[in-house]
């Protein structure tokens, strides 16, 4: 049998210390890529999930019977934020000239309210009518209507 002498004995200790070094150094490096690949992962997830969520409380409002001459009818959507981020309103878009909407315009913390004016012209548009209001947000529900009539 081969019988190693000190230096000999010494050398393969330094060598088993590096490899295991080295060993330990490209785990480490790995365990901090996956680490950090799971927390980036795991912050997008959050991120996904903190959304605002507007909720109002009538989603149609009917006038009823408007006289030309009687001028501009209005009426106020409220809505809450329900979601656990701010709500932000990026614009309100009427269907037709006849409808001029007005809005909130800072964020709406979560649990707040926040309103849209919504003003009709029946000057020369005699008989019924249905108009839409587009709300552009940043809620999960990006865009939803709301109608007058």
């Amino acid at each position: 049998m081969y019988k190693l002498n000190n230096d000999a004995h010494f050398l393969y200790f330094c060598i088993s210390v590096k490899t295991e070094i080295i060993l330990k150094k490209t785990i480490y490096k790995k365990m901090k890529k996956y680490s950090l690949l799971l927390v980036g992962l795991m912050l997008t997830l959050v991120s996904f999930s903190q959304k605002a969520v507007i909720d109002f409380e009538v989603k149609t409002y009917d006038f009823g019977k408007i006289n030309e001459e009687d001028g501009k009818a209005t009426y106020v959507f409220t809505f809450t934020n329900r979601g656990n981020s701010p709500l932000v309103l990026n614009r309100v878009q009427a269907s037709c000239g006849c409808t001029t909407p007005t809005y909130t315009k800072e964020p709406i913390e979560p649990g707040k309210k926040g309103i849209i004016t919504v003003t009709y012209n029946p000057a020369g548009r005699p008989g019924v009518f249905t108009k839409t209001i587009t709300v552009y947000s940043n809620a999960s529900e990006e865009q939803t209507s709301r109608r007058i009539k």
